[in-house]
């Protein structure tokens, strides 16, 4: 018995079937250049709580479409200080996620480490956090 490739895939799909040998997209991107000085030196250690503060994007996907979630880590506590969901990934997230931090905790000398960002979110972020 022989099936058209197109019912093939379509019985794939629908049953969400995906062969494990895809082609990576989008892997060939080097990385430009940093958006601002790296404050942390790849030292990931704080000797008092709000001393820095470590950013993470994550993307989950669900059945209304992609999620992004912001979450910023207080590496004295190891705690979640603050986070934020969005639909899309701008910086809008990472400026929500810093300003529900912000809200409730004293920021006196705290490194916010955002990670890879191009210039225009570090300005975007920037700017947001010093009119808070």
């Amino acid at each position: 018995m022989s099936w058209p490739s197109t019912v093939f895939w379509r019985l794939c799909s629908q049953q969400r079937l995906w062969s494990v040998f895809a082609k990576k997209r989008g892997l060939t991107r080097k990385a430009g250049p940093p958006a601002h000085d790296d404050q942390v030196k790849r030292k990931s250690t704080a000797t008092r709580p709000n001393q820095l503060w470590l950013t993470d994007i994550t993307e989950h996907r669900t059945d209304e479409g992609k999620m992004y979630l912001c979450a910023i880590k207080d590496v004295y506590s190891n705690k979640i200080v603050g986070y934020s969901i969005d639909s899309r990934m701008k910086a809008s997230p990472a400026v929500a996620a810093a300003r529900n931090a912000i809200g409730q905790r004293t920021i006196d000398g705290t490194i916010l480490h955002l990670g890879k960002l191009t210039p225009i979110e570090f300005e975007t972020i920037d700017v947001a956090l010093k009119a808070a």
